[in-house]
Parts: structure tokens; C-alpha cells; sequence
């Protein structure tokens, strides 16, 4: 067999070396020529050693090589090595594996790298694994069985066994399966249909374990949760509402016990906010959304900020309120108080519709809030209120203000 290899390479060492080339152009920052050539020949003998026809072992080769080599690029941390890789192992790499590998990578797409290797692999794939994957829409993963190499399985973060536990060494910071599956043979086609049901059930099993969910990149989906975040954001509103509306009470009936039990309710409001910051991010990270989507959820996103901001600023007054006394001043902050609540009700309300009209509307009620804190800042300078002490005019002006 090692001279026909040797002819074999004879036969084809052109090819070999147009292999190498290529590979040179691929990993040649990666790796030295003269690795390049070790795992282009190691390939060939690994494939040659097996192969009953050679005619295609070229294009097997530079497939393997290629294989074999972002592996090991993975391994030695000369590569971003983020996406899963996914190993599938049997005896003979010609039928369960094969078949596993396919199903896996068509149902995560570009979500994992996805590999199957032998232990003492066949010389070819039996046609009736090849022709079930078919009748599902499939191509096998790889045309050939593999042997399983050190780099290949060194590199892979999850390593599912069908059959051929002992064969696998267990090393650590991997995820391992071991799956029993039936032996299809004695049952022709019929047999190889129910390996596949079999195997596509375990790998969607396998999927919700080992992958974050990807979630369908639709219009359909990203709507659904453009309205999920949509109720976060008037839930949001809501908790911000209630509490400028307690401030305002409070001022009115100047409350202290009111003013200092206020600042507690902040928390759930911060709590909110951050999980819809957090929300939005997932969601642009899984839906990928194009500009005009993107500039919708960041809307959202704009929106709980200035809606934190806002009750920011409510517990800013309480606090005021409760060190000093505003004394007649109570019932104008209660107005701006009050003005402030309208706004913040208004302006989720038209963002969660898309009424534009509604948020032009608001620029008037803006309008009057900034009327009525100029009047504020002007009674406050006014002659007639000079025996109001400093610290306590100082500190109304920053409670008018703040609204």
C-alpha cells in the first residue's frame, strides 16, 4: 500500500502542489510553506491509504488539508475562534456521523462549524445514507469519511460520539455526548429514514444546548419585538408617571414623610430601564436590523433613557423638598410637577402609536412648562420675597429647574 501511495503522489504532485499554493494564500500568515506541505501530504496519504478510486483524492484533499488547518489555526489562538465547533464521531465516518453532521449544518446554517470524523473510517459513503440525506434536501457534509485527527478534535468545542465511545479521549473544557443509535443496515432504506428521524431529533435537541438561539432575522419577528419593547417602554412610563404624580401631591400638601419615602421608588424605575437597554441590544445583535429598523429600536432605547432622566428629576425635587421648606412655592413646583406628568404620558403615547402629530403637540406643553418656570424664577427675585432665606430660594430655583 505505501508504494501505491508514493505513486499515488507521483500521479498527482502538481495537483498537491497547486493545493499548497492555494493553502499558502489562505493560511500563509498563519503557518510556514513547509507546514502547509506537511498537512497537504499527511492528507493525501490519510485519504490515498482508503480510497478504492483516486480520480477525485485531489479535490478530497484540499477540503481535509483545509479542514485540518483552521482547526489548528483555532487551537493555537491564531484565528477569532467565537462560533461553535461541532465534532460528530462514529467507527466508520460513512453513514451516522455523516448524517448528523449534515443535519446539524443545515439547520444552524453559519451559526457553527460543523466536522465529522472515524475512528477507522470506510472507504466511502454508503449510498443509502447519501441517498436519505437527499430526500431531505440535504448534501452530505463532506463526500469522503475522515479520519479523526489530533488538531481536528483539539479544536472542536462540543464532540458527539455515535457508537464509539472508547475511541475518543475526554479532555477538558469540551462538552461531550455519547449517543446509542439503532443499526439501520438489516432494514435497507427504511432503516436509514429512521436513523435520520432519529438523528435530526437528538440534533435539535443538541441545538437548544449547545447554541444561543438564533431566532428567525424576519420582519415578522423583529416586529414582535419591536412591540415587546414598545410595552416595556409605556410600563416604564407608567412607573414614572405615578411618580411624578406622588411629587406632585406631595408638594401640594407639603409632605415631608412623602418627599423622603420617594427616592425608594427609583429603583424598580432604573431596574426597567436597564433590562430595556439590555433587550435592545440582544435584539440588534440577533435580528441584525437594517438603518430604518435600527432607527426604530433605538428610538426605544433614546426613550427609556430620557424617560430615567425624567424621573431622575422628580427624585431630585422629593429630595429637595424634604431638606427644605418651599414654602409658597409649593403650588407652582406642583403645577410643573403636574406639566412634567402630562409630557411624559404624551410622549410615550405618541412614540408607541407613531403619531407624529401627537409629538409635535408636545413641543406646546414644553412651551408652557418653560413659561411657567420663568414666572417661578421671577417671583423668586421678585422685592416682595427677600425675607425667603437664601438656602431656600437657592433650592426652589433648583427644584424649578429640574422640572
Amino acid at each position: 500500500m505505501a508504494s501505491e501511495t508514493r505513486t499515488g503522489r507521483g500521479q498527482h504532485g502538481l495537483l498537491l502542489k497547486g493545493i499548497t499554493n492555494r493553502l499558502e494564500g489562505e493560511f500563509g500568515d498563519h503557518f510556514t510553506r513547509d507546514t502547509l506541505e506537511h498537512y497537504v501530504n499527511d492528507s493525501y496519504a490519510e485519504l490515498s491509504t482508503r480510497a478504492k478510486v483516486m480520480t477525485h483524492i485531489p479535490s478530497f484533499v484540499d477540503r481535509f488539508a483545509r479542514q485540518r488547518l483552521r482547526a489548528l489555526a483555532k487551537k493555537e489562538g491564531r484565528v477569532d475562534g467565537h462560533l461553535a465547533d461541532v465534532l460528530f464521531v462514529c467507527g466508520r465516518n460513512d453513514a451516522a456521523s455523516q448524517m448528523a453532521a449534515a443535519l446539524f449544518a443545515s439547520k444552524v446554517g453559519n451559526r457553527a462549524i460543523v466536522h465529522s470524523a472515524g475512528a477507522e473510517p470506510a472507504e466511502e459513503l454508503l449510498a443509502e445514507a447519501v441517498h436519505v440525506l437527499h430526500e431531505r434536501g440535504i448534501e452530505s457534509l463532506e463526500d469522503f469519511p475522515k479520519p479523526l485527527t489530533t488538531e481536528v478534535e483539539a479544536a472542536a468545542d462540543v464532540i458527539v460520539t455515535l457508537d464509539a465511545h472508547d475511541d475518543i479521549e475526554i479532555l477538558d473544557d469540551k462538552q461531550y455526548f455519547a449517543w446509542k443509535t439503532a443499526e439501520p443496515s438489516a432494514e435497507g432504506l427504511d432503516g436509514y429514514r429512521a436513523l435520520a428521524d432519529d438523528l435530526s431529533a437528538r440534533v435539535d435537541e443538541l441545538i437548544e444546548m449547545v447554541l444561543p438561539p438564533a431566532g428567525p432575522r424576519t420582519h415578522v419577528a423583529f416586529d414582535r419585538d419591536l412591540r415587546e419593547l414598545d410595552g416595556s417602554l409605556v410600563e416604564l412610563s407608567d412607573l414614572v408617571v405615578t411618580l411624578g404624580r406622588s411629587l406632585a401631591s406631595a408638594l401640594r400638601e407639603g409632605d415631608r414623610d412623602s418627599f423622603t419615602a420617594l427616592p425608594a421608588t427609583d429603583g424598580p424605575i432604573n431596574a426597567l430601564a436597564d433590562a430595556i437597554a439590555e433587550r435592545v441590544m440582544t435584539v440588534i445583535a440577533i435580528r441584525q436590523p437594517v438603518s430604518r429598523d435600527l432607527r426604530q429600536i433605538l428610538a426605544v432605547n433614546e426613550a427609556a433613557l430620557h424617560l430615567e432622566r425624567v424621573a431622575d428629576g422628580f427624585v431630585d425635587v422629593a429630595r429637595i423638598g424634604a431638606a427644605t421648606d418651599v414654602g409658597l412655592f409649593r403650588a407652582p413646583l406642583a403645577a410643573m410637577a403636574e406639566r412634567a406628568v402630562t409630557m411624559t404620558s404624551s410622549a410615550v403615547r405618541a412614540l408607541a402609536d407613531r403619531d407624529v402629530a401627537g409629538a409635535e403637540a408636545i413641543e406646546e406643553l414644553d412651551t408652557r412648562l418653560a413659561d411657567e418656570h420663568d414666572d417661578l424664577v421671577e417671583r423668586l427675585v421678585a422685592d416682595g420675597l427677600v425675607d425667603i432665606d437664601r438656602e431656600g430660594m437657592l433650592m426652589t430655583e433648583r427644584a424649578a429647574r429640574t422640572l
